[in-house]
This record gives C-alpha cells, sequence and structure tokens, in this order.
C-alpha cells in the first residue's frame, strides 16, 4: 500500500518533466516533478480501487496515538486517523 501512494504522489523514476521545475517559482521543492505515464495512471487507480479501506483501517493499532504514529503522523495529528 505505502509503495502504491507512494507511486501514485510522486511518479515514475523516468517520467521527468524538468521542464516543469522552475526553481524561482517553486523554491525548496527539491528534485524536478516526475509524472506518471497514462497506462500507470491507469494501473495505478485500479490497484487503489481494489484496496479494502475497511481492512486497512482495522489493522491499525488500537490506540489513536499508535495509530496515527503507524499513517505517519508523529505528533502532529488531531483526532482519529480512521475517522472520515
Amino acid at each position: 500500500m505505502i509503495a502504491l501512494l507512494d507511486r501514485a504522489v510522486s511518479g515514475d523514476p523516468d517520467g521527468n518533466v524538468g521542464f516543469l521545475d522552475h526553481d524561482e517559482v517553486y523554491d525548496g521543492f527539491g528534485d524536478p516533478p516526475r509524472l506518471l505515464d497514462p497506462g500507470a495512471v491507469a494501473d495505478t487507480a485500479a490497484a487503489l480501487g481494489r484496496v479494502q479501506l475497511d481492512d486497512l483501517l482495522s489493522s491499525l493499532p488500537a490506540s489513536t496515538a499508535d495509530a496515527a504514529i503507524s499513517c505517519g503522523f508523529r505528533g502532529g495529528f488531531d483526532g482519529d486517523v480512521r475517522v472520515d
């Protein structure tokens, strides 16, 4: 799941669209932006569509704080990550 979300957000290494990287405009963003080709978008969307969110959420720790940490929120989340 983590790899799938990372790919959806970060793009593929060979999907470099460096022509969109304007340091004077997007200062502070590190690497040039990347993208997914249309086939990769379809594959990623299909994989995300197969995720059983209830199963994923039920596998989180019982403690609200521990659940937030499991999702990458370290001290900066207010509430319960299982509540929409």
